[in-house]
């Protein structure tokens, strides 16, 4: 029988968790639970709470797991097993998610961002097991807008100096724009992400709608909708020139709620303006024919906490917490 790990994903308003097993992407035990969360201590609590539910509700006892694959959004302090999640519904400083699961269970812990977890899941289980391309990204406009990218021949996920790179989603589309909530201006992910397009809308009508109602009045035909659609589309077509531009990977997998849900209003129209510009060059410098593959992931909204089981498959052996 191959290794078997369990998944934990948190975002900024969902716990994700289930187990793993080697060789196969189906999920055992899935648990999903809402952040009901007003402080610290609780948070970490129900983080326990989620995977004892996990296991109890799989197959598995807890001495059949090998190690724990822990994803979230935020900056990681690897080395302590510490994360600042962004989005939550209290303000907190660093908390050790990582730390506290490897306390309450004694298994090995292996940690990532959710878009590292993201182009690692595609490696394993999509569309990257499947290419040639030896340089695989993977974008996720949600909430915001992050993207991981892998290199395939040396196995490696491109990180910086520090761990933190590459932070495309606070890259500048709009001098002086509106602000981020990193603290920012002009950030790409507040024009062309989910909370992005609520962003454009407030700005052009003075009213704060949803994100899932602009997406499905658009779609419905609305102009008024549909206009704000676009013009998150040109911000998304800049984003994704300047990811092909800086690093020209041969293919991009694209996940998200919005990609999801509404993938014709998303993604539709940005792999059009990326392949059919206006104008030439208007977006990439790279020529028609050296553009990457452009993909929404086959791996459904499950895709980071899938990520979540690749890291500990493949890190199993490594020297993290």
């Amino acid at each position: 029988m191959g290794k078997k790990v369990l998944a934990f994903e948190t975002g900024g308003s969902t716990f994700l968790s289930g187990i793993i097993e080697e060789g196969s992407s189906k999920i055992h035990g899935l648990n999903k639970e809402k952040i009901a969360c007003d402080n610290k201590n609780d948070y970490l609590e129900e983080i326990i709470l989620c995977i004892k539910e996990t296991v109890e509700q799989s197959s598995f006892s807890l001495k059949e797991i090998n190690s724990i694959g822990v994803v979230s959004a935020g900056k990681w302090d690897f080395k302590e097993g510490i994360v600042t999640p962004p989005n939550l519904p209290f303000k907190t400083q660093p908390l050790p998610i990582a730390k506290n699961i490897h306390e309450n269970f004694g298994r090995p812990v292996y940690m990532e961002n959710d878009v590292n977890a993201g182009v690692l899941a595609e490696m394993l289980f999509g569309h990257g097991k499947k290419t040639d391309s030896r340089y695989i990204g993977y974008l996720t406009i949600s909430s915001g807008i992050g993207f991981g990218l892998y290199d395939k021949q040396k196995e490696e996920i491109f990180s910086g100096e520090t761990g933190q790179a590459p932070e495309v989603g606070h890259n500048v589309v709009e001098k002086n724009g509106l602000k981020c909530g990193c603290g920012g201006r002009g950030h790409w992910e507040t024009y062309g992400s989910g909370n992005g397009v609520v962003n454009i809308y407030e700005e052009l009508h003075g009213e704060n709608i949803s994100a899932k109602k602009i997406y499905e009045r658009a779609e419905k035909g609305d102009e008024r909708f549909l206009e704000v659609i676009e013009k998150a589309a040109e911000y998304n077509a800049i984003g994704v020139g300047q990811i092909i531009n800086a690093y020209q990977p041969g293919l991009i997998v694209f996940g998200g709620t919005p990609v999801f849900k509404s993938r014709k209003m998303v993604f539709g129209k940005l792999k059009k303006l990326i392949e059919d510009p206006p104008r030439k060059n208007e977006y990439t410098y790279i020529s028609e024919e050296k553009l990457p593959d452009l993909r929404v992931s086959e791996l459904g909204e499950n895709n980071i906490l899938l990520g979540a089981g690749a890291i500990a498959l493949k890190k199993i052996e490594g020297k993290r917490l």
